[in-house]
């Protein structure tokens, strides 16, 4: 019998940090990217989980993102956070001339 994948609702676009860091810390899971947190909220509500940033290293809290989450929660009764996680990320720049 196939086992069904797990499926999370995160923001996009492909390539993301938030897709990086969902697929380092789940593994092999079914990932829909979205355009921003309510649309995130949205779908989770019918199916799937939510993966989304709360603070990054170089700008500590994201206070936009917060915000949004603290709001859900006071309008969202299901809402519940259920882990967290940290992604080092090394990046390597470079300029094409």
């Amino acid at each position: 019998m196939e086992s069904k994948m797990d499926k999370f609702h995160t923001l996009g676009p492909e390539g993301s940090f938030h897709q990086l860091a969902l697929e380092h810390h789940r593994g092999n899971v079914d990932i829909q990217l979205h355009d921003n947190f309510e649309q995130i909220f949205a779908s989770t509500k019918t199916e799937g989980k939510g993966w989304i940033a709360v603070r990054n290293s170089i700008a500590g809290l994201v206070e936009n993102n917060q915000l949004i989450i603290d709001q859900s929660f006071n309008k969202i009764k299901w809402l519940r956070l259920m882990e967290e996680c940290f992604l080092i990320i090394l990046q390597s720049l470079f300029n094409l001339i």
